[in-house]
């Protein structure tokens, strides 16, 4: 009977101290880490490129790089979680400079970008925000390239009324409740009841507002064109998660679905073929003036 008791006791426990500790788990998981000194200076382009810094509305400094190429947009490529702008450096390829000008830039709390709270793109999309209204102001057209979090921050940064004319998303979460479950299920969290209980307290912890980072309903509010990129191997955003945003698309959306490339890796496995598909977009979405 003890036993039992001491069982029962246990499991309570469990239930009502794990999830605020997960929780908090997820609030912190990536630690800001100042960058090495002189990290600003160093572009991450083999070729001539000036440095920018800009605030967030909120007072984080958002710092990256920039290439003046031919015409009158600006591609802004945003890297994924736990990364920082040389994730998406390589990216110029095919398109700079006789396409557009090029940009990389840093998120909060990664890289030389100042300390925040990572949120995973709702906090993120305030970065977004500013740099893409820094570059309005010498470009026509400003188009973001986002990977996972990057992703998520550009369609929210949009759907907010950051001044982007067109938006490339690639591994998109559908929501951020079920790339959140579907961490922590490989982790071996139960997804009832700890998964629920979880994202409650996440939620008063961080600050985010979960049910404002549906981007299905994200992606119906949007006006600009966009470009769905997703890879039938990516193990952090599935299939079901493509379908359901590419149902969510309006008359100016296209999807793009590859058969191989993990999560990190679908532009890398797929070079030839999606930067193909990417001039094509932009030919359409965006076409030169100048």
């Amino acid at each position: 009977m003890k036993l039992l008791r001491r069982a029962g006791l246990a499991a309570a426990f469990l239930l009502i101290a794990a999830p605020p500790g997960l929780s908090l788990l997820i609030f912190r998981s990536h630690t800001y880490t100042p960058p090495p000194a002189g990290a600003f200076e160093r572009s991450p382009f083999p070729f001539a490129s000036a440095p920018f810094a800009v605030t967030a509305d909120d007072g984080v400094v958002i710092r990256g790089f920039a290439a003046a190429g031919k015409g009158d947009t600006v591609i802004l490529a945003l890297h994924g979680f736990g990364r920082d702008q040389t994730q998406m450096a390589d990216r110029w390829r095919g398109l700079y400079p006789g396409d557009a000008s090029f940009a990389v830039m840093d998120f909060r709390n990664h890289g030389a970008s100042g300390p925040a709270s990572t949120t995973f793109g709702y906090d993120e999309a305030r970065d977004v925000a500013a740099v893409a209204a820094h570059f309005k102001k010498s470009h026509r057209r400003v188009v973001a390239w986002g990977l996972s979090m990057g992703a998520a921050a550009a369609a929210r940064a949009a759907r907010n009324g950051a001044p982007l004319d067109a938006l490339i998303l690639e591994g998109m979460y559908d929501t951020l409740s079920n790339a959140i479950a579907l961490r922590g299920e490989k982790m071996g969290i139960p997804r009832w009841p700890l998964i629920p209980m979880t994202l409650w307290w996440y939620e008063r912890l961080s600050g985010v507002r979960l049910d404002e980072m549906d981007m299905a309903q994200t992606l119906r509010g949007l006006d600009a064109p966009v470009l769905l990129v997703h890879s039938l191997g990516d193990e952090k955003a599935p299939k079901e998660a493509f379908q359901t945003l590419r149902g969510a698309l309006g008359p100016h959306g296209e999807a793009f679905l590859l058969a191989e490339g993990a999560h990190d890796a679908i532009y890398e496995t797929n070079r030839g073929v999606y930067v193909e598909a990417l001039r094509g977009f932009l030919a359409r979405a965006v076409p030169r003036q100048g």
